[in-house]
C-alpha cells in the first residue's frame, strides 16, 4: 500500500495521543519501539553507510542504529525504522529486514520516502511545528526543540510550506 502525506500526518496524530504525547515536543521513540516490542541498539556497522536498520522475526524484534551518529540523527533513525515496522511489517508473521544506507544512493524508494515522511511527522507533529515555527522562526532553535538535526528540521519547514 502506498500512504499519503494525509494518511501519515493522521496515523503520526493517532500515535501521540495513544502515548500521551500531544503536548510534548519530544517524542520518545525508544520507549515507543519498546512497547512495540522492538529493542534498540547501537551499533558499529562495516558499511559506515548504513544509518539503521530494522530487524523483525519470531527470533528477534530489534533496531539498530549507527553508533557513529549524532544522538539527533539516530533520534531521526529510529522513528524512520518506526516507519518501516508500523507501515510496512503487517503481522508478527512477517520476517523481514530493512538497512538504511546514508543518501540510499540516490535512488527513489517509496518505502523509503513513506518512512522518511513518517519519521518526520512523528518526531515533529504538524500542528506543533506550526505553532512552535511561529514563535520562534529559528530553524536552529526549532531543530533544538525537536530535538531533531537541522536538515531534518528544514526539510519539515520546507515540506510544511513555513520555509
Amino acid at each position: 500500500m502506498n500512504y499519503t502525506i494525509e494518511q501519515i500526518e493522521q496515523l503520526t496524530g493517532e500515535i501521540h495521543t495513544a502515548i500521551n504525547a500531544n503536548d510534548t515536543t519530544t517524542v520518545n521513540v525508544i520507549d515507543l519501539a519498546n512497547q512495540l516490542g522492538y529493542s534498540v541498539y547501537e551499533s558499529k556497522f562495516n558499511n559506515s553507510d548504513i544509518d539503521g536498520m530494522v530487524r523483525s522475526s519470531s527470533k528477534e524484534k530489534a533496531i539498530y542504529v549507527n553508533k557513529n551518529n549524532m544522538p539527533e540523527r539516530n533520534r531521526f533513525t529510529i522513528a524512520h525504522e518506526l516507519g518501516h515496522i508500523i507501515l510496512h511489517h503487517h503481522s508478527d508473521n512477517d520476517d523481514g529486514e530493512f538497512v538504511d544506507y546514508r543518501g540510499n544512493n540516490n535512488k527513489y524508494d517509496p518505502k523509503e520516502h513513506e518512512a522518511n515522511m513518517f519519521a518526520a511527522s512523528l518526531l515533529m507533529p504538524k500542528h506543533t511545528a506550526e505553532n512552535v515555527w511561529r514563535s520562534i522562526n529559528d530553524v536552529d532553535d526549532f531543530a533544538n526543540i525537536f530535538k531533531v538535526s537541522r536538515a531534518a528540521a528544514s526539510i519539515r519547514l520546507q515540506n510544511l510550506g513555513l520555509i
